[in-house]
């Protein structure tokens, strides 16, 4: 197979160059995005404004159905379920939800910190069946996240978005024509107009800060584990910083220590294991907090904070690539309140 290098030139569209090719404009989409890197892919109908060429096959090609450009262009499938739990007194259950999701992934052949990551199904269910709708907006929320193309830094976080624009545009679009007509914003925007205006300050923030878009996709269970995973033995221990769901407006740092479990000639089994840094949290001022939100419902007085995390996973030395994993965290107010996290991520075939 020859390989064309088209040098784009002024007054060039995509439509103009796939006309003198004799090809569709998704078929030139395509076939460039299979050979360019990911760092020069096409996302959307326009030649993106970096790009100073297109790379195009010598001889007309017959165009993929979409089945088969996923398995061309993602290397690996991982199927999630991810369960969440909040209960009082270790026994009465508050919520519970289960998350099913599928990504795809593709690393880039040359540079291999950057990734191609794309959301193709997410489903859940909710009990009580109240809690269904704010899943359903969370979930469209997601959805306007992916597929992203960055790279990931040594520690495993997000340090580069680059189809940043496009991200932005899909904000935008769906801020501008669908948000409004959504029914959990329009009962937000009726019950409490301060926080449906403080929904759209956020997502602002989020889609044109990219340092902020890299933060809410961390929290993503998925790209925590699965770029973490990847770096294998060079992943150092790392601190993690995040926010209570319990307490508003507090700053929990946890302390994650790496160990390497298991290892023969085909995988390697880590664990990850937090520890919440304590001397940096009042616990006078967790009790006031307490006292207002919980103790008129739970009716106890305040024990102790804690928040554990739990990360084991395992990586196949041939590839490099995880094969499984399991997340376990729980932030709690011993005896009284608790919030569960359970992920669990697989590889399955293409």
């Amino acid at each position: 197979m020859e390989f064309i290098k088209y040098e784009i030139k002024k007054g060039d569209t995509l439509n103009s160059i796939a006309e003198k090719q004799g090809i569709s404009v998704k078929e030139l989409i395509r076939f460039h995005n299979e050979n360019c890197g990911l760092t020069n892919i096409i996302i959307g109908s326009s030649i993106p404004l970096q790009l100073s060429f297109l790379i195009l096959e010598k001889n007309n090609k017959k165009a993929f159905n979409e089945e088969e450009r996923d398995r061309i262009n993602y290397m690996a499938r991982y199927r999630c379920e991810q369960i969440n739990i909040s209960r009082i007194n270790n026994n009465v259950i508050t919520l519970s939800a289960n998350t099913y999701s599928e990504y795809l992934l593709k690393r880039d052949e040359i540079a291999s910190n950057i990734f191609e990551v794309k959301l193709v199904d997410s489903t859940f269910n909710a009990d009580p069946v109240i809690y269904e709708q704010g899943f359903d907006f969370a979930l469209k929320l997601e959805k306007l996240r992916t597929p992203v193309v960055c790279s990931i830094d040594s520690s495993g976080r997000i340090d580069k978005i680059y189809n940043e624009d496009e991200l932005r545009s899909r904000w935008e679009n769906f801020r501008d024509n669908k948000l409004n007509s959504d029914p959990v914003y329009t009962q937000l925007r009726t019950q409490a107009p301060e926080q449906a205006k403080d929904l759209i300050i956020t997502g602002n923030k989020e889609f044109s800060s990219m340092s902020d878009f890299a933060m809410t996709l961390d929290k993503n269970l998925f790209f925590h584990i699965i770029f973490r995973a990847i770096q294998g033995k060079k992943l150092e221990d790392y601190d993690l910083n995040q926010m209570s769901q319990i307490f508003p407006n507090v700053d929990l740092n946890t302390n994650v220590i790496k160990s390497l479990v298991k290892e023969d000639d085909n995988v390697e089994v880590y664990r990850l294991v937090g520890t919440l840094s304590k001397e940096k949290i009042s616990n006078e001022s967790l009790e006031i907090m307490y006292n207002e939100i919980y103790k008129p419902m739970i009716k106890y007085s305040f024990t102790e904070f804690d928040y554990i995390y739990r990360v084991n996973y395992t990586i196949d030395k041939s590839s490099g690539m995880l094969v499984e994993g399991r997340a376990a965290l729980s932030e709690k107010i011993k005896n009284n309140y608790e919030i569960l996290t359970e992920f669990n991520i697989k590889r399955v075939e293409l």
